[in-house]
């Protein structure tokens, strides 16, 4: 479950920034598989990941803070995007399904040609919501309704027995709930705690691994290198983070 997340959130990343192949018709239709597969709205996520680089840990444009915080945390001065207790950072790695019944909000929204924030259900950020272009909307309530209608064709046709259903559940849904929990581990570093600025270096934080979680996790660990030079491929990411690791804070 959590080779199946690493994939999922690492290799979905890539493809969406068209890096993971050469030939953008090849990273769409890659992405379109792995998101169906591991349960990713990823068109969803290429809209909400362009917020979020052009504005990192902005309290009022990001949809990463705005989303799931409220108002009255994000303008507290002590604000660090950072779990407040250790029951709320703990929850974050065990309330799994309240994410997941994010992402089908998520799913339907989009299916309906509704471009939402990560809650699948509003639009917090103080950017119209009307400036996105219409083509961006019909790609987005496309690209959805096609992956709503793969997952209707799977469950319709493997999930009308008993032994189906339990083959779907061990094999595949159980495995990406379970393994979504510790990627959020990763996940949280990526900006937890780091300094509110445009700079890309001290926004956003570069975490040294091994060879093996540095290949589960596409080298992403580098992610200040990522956030400054984003149409890097992921597999120069080292070689950027040697030339610019003096340089991060």
């Amino acid at each position: 479950g959590f080779q199946m997340q690493c994939f999922a959130f690492a290799g979905g990343h890539e493809l969406l920034h068209g890096n993971a192949f050469r030939t953008k018709w090849i990273n769409n239709v890659v992405s379109f598989c792995v998101g169906t597969a591991f349960f990713e709205i990823l068109r969803h996520e290429r809209l909400m990941h362009k917020q979020h680089h052009t504005f990192t840990l902005n309290i009022d444009k990001d949809p990463e803070l705005t989303s799931f915080y409220s108002r009255k945390e994000l303008e507290d001065l002590k604000f660090k995007s950072v779990p407040i207790s250790r029951y709320s950072y703990f929850r974050q790695f065990i309330n799994v399904l309240s994410y997941f019944q994010h992402r089908m909000m998520r799913l339907i929204s989009s299916s309906l040609g509704i471009a939402t924030d990560y809650t699948g259900i509003g639009w917090s950020m103080k950017t119209p919501r009307e400036d996105i272009d219409k083509s961006v909307l019909r790609d987005l309530q496309f690209c959805c309704l096609l992956q709503l209608t793969v997952y209707i064709a799977v469950f319709s046709t493997l999930g009308n027995t008993v032994e189906g259903i339990k083959s779907l559940l061990f094999w595949w849904i159980a495995p990406c709930i379970i393994g979504y929990g510790p990627i959020n581990f990763f996940r949280n570093a990526e900006h937890a705690d780091c300094d509110f600025t445009n700079n890309q270096l001290h926004n956003t934080r570069t975490v040294e691994s091994n060879r093996f979680i540095r290949w589960l996790l596409w080298e992403t660990n580098f992610h200040a290198e990522h956030h400054t030079y984003p149409m890097v491929p992921f597999f120069n990411l080292p070689v950027l983070h040697e030339m610019m690791n003096d340089h991060i804070k």
